[in-house]
């Protein structure tokens, strides 16, 4: 094999616990690959057992029947082993699983844990670690337990700061790859544009000599003192011929990629639009005085109060809103702990007229709960998070299936419209939860399982308040409020 000098160590590496951030297109499924095909071949662990986990099946299978099957057909040993014998039986060899030699490779999607739950491995890949769900990683270090030489490796290109890959990796030694100048003396990782010369499409030193990526180069530790978690950062200037004409002009927007686009896919650096997330500026601007600061003061004919519930294992996030002259004003906003009667308390008292719960993870109690504000005369829902081009109201189940990432586009569109509106203490509401919450969700795309690029919503804390604010927003939409309807 013809490695650039940035992937030897890592191949080499055998930390049990390993993350490569990287640009795209750079030799990151060929490590996978090998490390699969090699942890296989040579019974790591005294078994051999590889799961290889991508976003979803599509994606698994397309790697089976390229990448992998690629690989064992172009190495004689590997053809031997995937073609040896079992008890006078030929191995089985199918699209999702790889028999190699004793050993075995898996190859699964993460959308659902049913489709790996079950499995013993001693070695696990997560491909693509940044378009997996959150509790993709949980699960698969589970698959290890029973392993005595288990190992994980996640890569990915990243996508948001402190999400995914680039969560890891900060919790990692975090190794960054610098190449020495032999002009200069200095060791340095190039930056872009900082050290690049276009004009003679070369990777320079700070002096302005050229750096030769298949020389003298080593690993730096950001973090030494880290010992649970190796972390590698890939940088595209490191390995030979990156496309430095290309990079320029997705940099100056001259092939309209997005900038976005360009800092993952190109610099493996994950980037925040600035309109991705709502800031905290957004919501300052929102704050304002209820029109009415006691209950007696309202007026029956504007008794339209809607109620939003996030549902924790012991606790509520509770967001209850008044909707008046085409804007609507917090009434209550509190993390509630208690059983569901406290929320009927909460209902009753202000006098909510619909109400959106959770369905997850108390699924029956949210139901019951729903029947009894429904016998109360409180219009209410069951909220379902799912894909689709437009939400789905069942009223003879009190049921709503939305579409997230719309769901979620009308809800912080209302916050940048100045139509949903915070107190004027909205920094100090929840202890300061509640603006942290509405700053977790960042818009961003991912591909789906043909490789589009789709809108999608992540976060990189906790979000409950903003999902409760979600489900409000659902109401307001149904009924158009916005349009002055319940006026």
């Amino acid at each position: 094999m013809e490695l650039a000098p940035a992937f030897h160590d890592i191949y080499r590496d055998r930390h049990p616990f390993m993350v490569v951030q990287k640009p795209a297109q750079v030799g990151g499924t060929e490590l996978t690959v090998n490390l699969s095909l090699f942890a296989a071949a040579t019974n790591l662990g005294d078994r051999g057992h590889v799961l290889y986990l991508l976003p979803n099946q599509e994606m698994a299978d397309r790697l089976s029947q390229g990448r992998m099957a690629q690989a064992i057909a172009s190495s004689p040993p590997l053809r031997k082993l995937a073609g040896s014998q079992k008890d006078g039986v030929r191995l089985a060899q199918r699209m999702q699983f790889r028999s190699i030699g004793s050993g075995s490779i898996i190859l699964s999607g993460s959308d659902s844990v049913a489709q790996y739950t079950g499995v013993d491995a001693d070695l696990v890949i997560l491909d693509e670690h940044d378009q997996m769900k959150d509790d993709v990683l949980s699960n698969a270090i589970a698959r290890l337990r029973s392993s005595t030489a288990g190992r994980l490796v996640a890569i990915s290109t990243p996508t948001i700061p402190e999400f995914g890959i680039h969560g890891l990796l900060t919790n990692s030694d975090e190794r960054h790859y610098q190449l020495h100048c032999a002009a200069c003396g200095t060791w340095l990782e190039p930056q872009f544009p900082q050290n690049v010369d276009f004009a003679r499409e070369l990777v320079v030193c700070d002096c302005g000599e050229p750096l030769d990526v298949q020389g003298d180069g080593r690993w730096v530790a950001m973090r030494p003192e880290v010992e649970d978690v190796r972390g590698y950062q890939l940088n595209r200037l490191v390995l030979p011929n990156p496309p430095l004409r290309q990079m320029r002009m997705a940099a100056n927007g001259t092939i309209g990629m997005k900038v976005e686009e360009f800092y993952r896919q190109d610099l493996g650096a994950p980037f925040i639009a600035s309109d991705a997330r709502l800031s905290a500026a957004a919501l300052d601007a929102c704050r304002s005085e209820p029109p009415f600061k006691r209950l007696s003061e309202w007026p029956p004919a504007r008794l339209w109060i809607v109620m939003g519930v996030d549902v924790g294992q012991d606790h509520f996030w509770v967001v209850i809103r008044e909707f008046v002259d085409k804007r609507s004003y917090p009434l209550y906003i509190e993390k509630v702990y208690g059983d569901w009667d406290v929320l009927e308390e909460l209902a009753t008292r202000f006098k909510v007229r619909f109400a959106v719960v959770d369905a997850q993870p108390d699924t029956r109690g949210a139901k019951r709960f729903i029947t009894r504000l429904w016998d109360k005369g409180v219009l209410s829902w069951r909220y379902y998070k799912q894909a689709g081009t437009e939400h789905e109201w069942d009223d003879s189940d009190a049921r709503i299936t939305a579409v997230r990432t719309l769901a979620l586009d009308e809800m912080f569109d209302a916050f940048r419209r100045r139509q949903s509106l915070v107190p004027l203490d909205g920094r100090e509401v929840a202890g300061g939860a509640y603006y942290e919450h509405m700053q977790a969700l960042v818009r961003t795309t991912e591909p789906d399982a043909f490789g589009q690029p789709i809108p999608a919503y992540r976060h990189t804390r906790p979000d409950d308040f903003a999902h409760a604010e979600n489900y409000v927003t659902l109401v307001a939409v149904k009924y158009g409020v916005w349009n002055g309807f319940w006026e």
